[in-house]
């Protein structure tokens, strides 16, 4: 009875296990820490001596002002609930986008929070009022407080005669070559590569186990059968 040979495909198990290592064992992601500062306001009186950042002068300058209140303290247990309180922090965003590129000093933004409130939302706040440049907010008996500044004054432009100078045509730089680009693409893999290799060694070493040693042990046995055929 003459036995079948069995033949073996370099890459098949290369195709079933590194998926897999690199589905349980890929590099993650890094973390970059970002920090957030925060002054809150003291509970002191204020005296005209000492300049502080008091909850009186703050109450003091919010006083005659237009006040819009959102409370965003409110139990997710439900999809309604849930989708209520994405509605409400994104009209939190919208009104706050509005106070600040119209410049309307005549009304104080007032959102409070609650039992119900993650931390996360406390930075939602906290990360709104920096994108949008808000840098008057005060944060008092968990309650966000956000004043928006007063617009820019327009400076007097100066208008210049334009044919008294003399213009000077700035040349375009050349594209790029297809050479070009073809280094930067290599550059490019070559640097996602190794940081592959580099933060996960366990991908690395099924890559040589499954790929080059098996790939080598079957060029080996091809070259030593072509050796014993001549």
């Amino acid at each position: 009875m003459q036995r079948r040979k069995l033949y073996y495909v370099p890459g098949l198990i290369s195709v079933i296990g590194l998926p897999v290592l690199l589905f349980f064992m890929g590099p993650r992601d890094p973390v970059y820490q970002t920090v957030l500062r925060l002054n809150l306001a003291t509970t002191q009186k204020d005296t005209p001596d000492i300049p502080r950042f008091t909850e009186e002068g703050f109450f003091k300058l919010t006083k005659h002002k237009k006040k819009v209140s959102i409370d965003v303290n409110i139990d997710q247990g439900s999809d309604i609930s849930e989708y209520a309180h994405d509605r409400k922090l994104q009209f939190v965003t919208q009104e706050m986008e509005r106070m600040q590129f119209t410049g309307d000093t005549s009304m104080v933004l007032e959102v409070c929070l609650g039992e119900h409130n993650t931390y996360g939302d406390f930075v939602r706040m906290i990360e709104r009022a920096k994108l949008y440049d808000v840098r008057r907010y005060a944060y008092i008996d968990d309650c966000f407080y956000f004043i928006p500044d007063p617009l820019p004054v327009r400076s007097r432009i100066l208008t210049l005669e334009l044919d008294s100078f003399p213009t000077i045509d700035i040349p375009q730089p050349p594209e790029p070559s297809k050479w070009d680009i073809f280094k930067s693409d290599l550059n490019e893999w070559f640097s996602e590569a190794s940081y592959i290799v580099k933060h996960n060694y366990p991908l690395s070493i099924g890559f040589v186990v499954l790929i080059l040693l098996p790939g080598g042990f079957w060029i080996s046995r091809i070259r030593a059968r072509r050796v014993r055929e001549h």
